[in-house]
């Protein structure tokens, strides 16, 4: 069975490239794509996985008054979520990647080499992170949260 994904982007641009991104990876069907951070809000009880760039799921802008990620932090919503990010900051990086309810974190240059990878590990619930993020994050004081790049991981759904 295919692993069900909605592919969303901060603007509509963001969230198109997003699909775009997710259609070259096998195994996935995409159920939806949006823009909207209401729309995705709705979505996340009917997917899989969502993959997202932070602006997405950090938006309050919805009727539950909260930001997604608060939500899926909080346990509210059980979705597996692959984050992508364009930020080198190495604390930025090393929090989302200690976050329980980022499942997988990508640099935006790791998208089209590592995607397929994130998005199983998230299905499953396990960690990934790209190797770029791995890279900028151990220069952070706080390393020890951030490990080397993940293995490839298979669904085996």
């Amino acid at each position: 069975m295919p692993i069900k994904v909605v592919c969303a982007g901060g603007h509509l641009i963001s969230a198109l490239g997003t699909e775009a991104a997710v259609r070259r990876c096998a195994g996935i069907a995409i159920a939806s794509t949006t823009h909207c951070p209401e729309t995705l809000s709705k979505l996340a009880y009917d997917c899989d996985v969502i993959v997202s760039d932070l602006q997405s799921v950090s938006s309050w802008q919805n009727a539950d008054g909260e930001p997604l990620l608060t939500r899926i932090r909080a346990g509210h919503i059980n979705v597996g979520l692959v984050l992508h990010s364009c930020i080198k900051n190495p604390a930025y990086l090393a929090t989302l990647s200690a976050m329980k309810a980022v499942h997988a974190l990508l640099d935006g240059d790791d998208v089209g080499k590592h995607l397929q990878a994130a998005i199983n590990a998230a299905h499953i619930r396990q960690k990934f992170v790209s190797s770029t993020v791995a890279e900028y994050a151990a220069n952070c004081p706080d390393a020890a949260s951030v490990t080397s790049p993940s293995p490839p991981v298979r669904s085996t759904y």
